[in-house]
């Protein structure tokens, strides 16, 4: 469910059932999806959202790979934990867990007012032994997994320090920490100090003691979970307590208390209490502690979590109301922000005199330092989209004059006025069939390009995988002559050529990733609008497809459709009789045409799928000025030889207007050239800065 189908589909779908029915039924399809053999392949092909290599941070001595995490609410059985994991997360919180299952008549509910979730005051559970059994899959080695461990309403001091000893026993080789949230019982119930100590210093001690087992490749930790809504000496009770027992950090879940409900309200009602305990915790004990800090909804509230002074940020409800691609838009913000920091410094250290490396200073002002361009891969991706805009633009031409080439005459053994005689419209269909190929090969070459200098050149994973995959793709249909057995000598010598340029850049190695524009901070309109605009171009770029497919299934076998025959007023039989080569000529640039056509189409849904963004106005001219040239010139030369057969030119017709319709949908947010947005991010960096 990514965003362009969540948000646009899904959401209004599923808000219409209960919390619970709807959870059930979306997580329980994603864990299916991500148990399949293809399953996890499948959602990063959706979605493409997994960290870049530069978020990774260490905390607490820790390794995280991006500074988000994704909090046990959403999915509270566990369902689709191995498909939450490619999300973009650097942990996944699963529980709760209490070592006996605690049942609760309350039901979660959705407060769409406040975006957040309303929790029962006591957290249901499986407990411990199903938990066990569900752990038994570890997550991804990248992946962090936190348990989080409760005890019921009334439990005393002692027997729930035993029942947390218990948990972490038993579970300790399958997670890589818990997150011990037992501080609202021991507030609730009044624990003295030393009763609060001794919990949290028996559970840390139970920890250590297993440290040093040889099956144990990496530490765990222990974190204690508050409520954001605590008073300073509710703080001070939980907080110093962990710090002398030496607990990995503290995590400030997004969650404050329900007045109403007498439970708790989760998401979005608890970010503002949440940020003001960050404040707090940070200006009251320092650097020395560790903070995970929830409620986060928007790009922007994890970027002010991290400004008041959160270690890492953790997304519950915001999944619900937010879809699943807020991790990678928080990522994209945080990527974009220290891009921004780490120039910033740089610019500092040249205005004081400091020397610096070349590539240093070329990256502080905004140049880049010459390039090996046979290790680039953005230069073999150029190459190849050039040779496919000489190659269109030679296809084009000929077909707009001669329409065959000399090879052709001798592969039939027939001149152009020889087959004129077979039947007047025959060269005209042919003409149709080759233009109509030139306009796709023009448009894969404007996206070839326009991906490689714009994308590629500036480290974009996603750029990279969409020409090479697209290209693979194109090499693959020269293939198709087995099907319709003319071997096309030039056709065979242009491919090798540049198929050496695809093997080249395979072979390169992508360079840094470089920020041009700010990514999305907030869910605006025009953000919400161009949902509904990826949604058109996907579908777009799924129609293409299968109408390459079809094609190519079409050209290798039966070759022509009913429409063709009528336009040319002959049957199949007839041209076999005149000439048996002629029909395969004529099926070698319908399979060529059907197999371009899915390259495209390939190239439009990846593109689709993983690199549209606020910003990218390059983007969008590239998706207009490859879809002018490939459907105008298939509906003017069918316009030109007379071949207007309405059925024939409706997908021509209907793809353009999805086209239009869907470019309409996005410029507001593609295009988007904000002042103020771009000094929202002038001001956080000053202020980062000053601090």
């Amino acid at each position: 469910m990514p965003d362009w189908s969540y948000r646009t589909v899904f959401q209004p779908l599923l808000f219409r059932l209960s919390f619970e029915t709807a959870r059930d039924l979306a997580f329980g399809a994603m864990g299916r999806l991500s148990r399949m053999p293809l399953g996890p392949a499948i959602i990063d092909f959706m979605g493409h959202m997994r960290p870049v290599g530069e978020l990774s941070r260490t905390v607490s001595g820790i390794e995280f790979q991006s500074p988000v995490g994704i909090g046990c609410v959403v999915d509270a059985r566990g369902v689709a934990t191995h498909a939450l994991a490619r999300f973009g997360a650097a942990f996944i919180e699963v529980g709760p867990i209490a070592v006996e299952p605690i049942i609760t008549t309350t039901r979660v509910e959705r407060r769409d007012d406040l975006r957040s979730l309303q929790l029962p005051a006591t957290s249901a559970s499986d407990g411990l032994a199903v938990w066990y059994e569900r752990l038994a899959t570890n997550l991804p080695r990248d992946v962090r997994g936190f348990a989080r461990l409760i005890v019921p309403r009334g439990t005393t001091p002692d027997r729930a320090q035993d029942q947390c000893r218990t948990m972490i026993e038993r579970l300790r080789g399958r997670v890589d920490g818990f997150v011990v949230a037992t501080s609202d019982e021991a507030l609730h119930a009044g624990w003295t100090v030393e009763q609060w100590r001794s919990h949290v210093e028996s559970l840390v001690t139970c920890l250590a003691a297993q440290s040093d087992r040889p099956s144990e490749q990496r530490p765990v930790s222990l974190w204690l979970a508050i409520r954001a809504d605590l008073d300073r000496d509710q703080i001070a009770f939980i907080v110093r307590s962990a710090l002398n027992a030496g607990c990995s950090g503290l995590m400030v879940d997004g969650r404050v208390t329900d007045l109403e409900a007498r439970g708790w309200l989760v998401g979005h009602a608890a970010f503002e209490q949440s940020r003001l305990t960050v404040i707090q915790l940070r200006e009251r004990f320092g650097d020395a502690l560790s903070i995970i800090a929830g409620g986060v909804h928007e790009p922007i509230e994890a970027l002010e979590l991290s400004n008041a002074g959160a270690s890492l940020t953790l997304v519950d409800a915001g999944l619900v109301y937010s879809g699943p691609g807020l991790l990678k838009r928080i990522n994209e913000a945080v990527a974009f922000d220290e891009q921004r920091k780490r120039q910033a410094r740089r610019l500092n250290t040249i205005s004081v005199g400091e020397s610096l490396r070349e590539p240093e200073r070329c990256e502080a002002s905004g140049s880049r330092p010459a390039l090996d361009l046979t290790r680039w891969i953005w230069f073999w991706t150029l190459l190849l989209g050039l040779g496919l805009l000489l190659g269109g633009l030679l296809a084009l031409g000929i077909a707009s004059t001669r329409v065959i080439l000399p090879y052709d005459e001798v592969f039939v053994g027939m001149s152009r006025a020889e087959l004129n005689l077979i039947s007047p419209r025959l060269l005209a269909f042919m003409q149709h069939d080759r233009v109509t190929l030139a306009g796709t090969m023009l448009a894969v070459a404007v996206l070839y390009l326009s991906l490689s200098w714009h994308g590629i050149r500036r480290g974009s994973h996603w750029a990279m995988m969409t020409v090479l995959v697209s290209a693979l793709t194109g090499f693959g249909s020269f293939f198709l002559f087995l099907g319709f057995g003319y071997f096309d000598p030039f056709h065979a010598f242009v491919t090798a050529v540049m198929f050496q340029f695809l093997l080249m850049a395979w072979s390169a190695r992508l360079g840094p990733v470089e920020w041009t524009t700010p990514p999305n901070l907030r869910e605006d309109w025009a953000w919400r609008l161009a949902q509904w605009g990826q949604l058109a171009f996907v579908i777009h770029a799924a129609i293409l497809i299968v109408a390459g497919i079809v094609i190519c299934g079409v050209g290798c076998t039966t070759v022509f459709v009913q429409e063709d025959l009528e336009f040319m007023d002959v049957c199949p039989s007839d041209l076999s009789l005149a000439n048996p080569r002629l029909i395969p000529l004529i099926a070698h640039d319908r399979a060529s045409f059907g197999g371009m056509l899915i390259s495209t189409g390939v190239t439009v849904l990846l593109t689709s799928l993983w690199g549209l963004r606020q910003g990218a106005r390059w983007l969008w001219w590239t998706l207009l000025l490859a879809g002018l040239p490939a459907y105008g010139l298939a509906i003017g030369v069918h316009l030109a030889v007379g071949y207007t057969s309405g059925w024939h030119l409706v997908p021509a017709y209907g793809g353009l207007a999805l086209l239009m319709l869907g470019l309409a949908l996005l410029w507001p947010h593609v295009g988007r050239r904000d002042p103020s947005h771009a000094r929202t991010w002038d001001a956080r960096f000053n202020d980062s800065d000053n601090s």
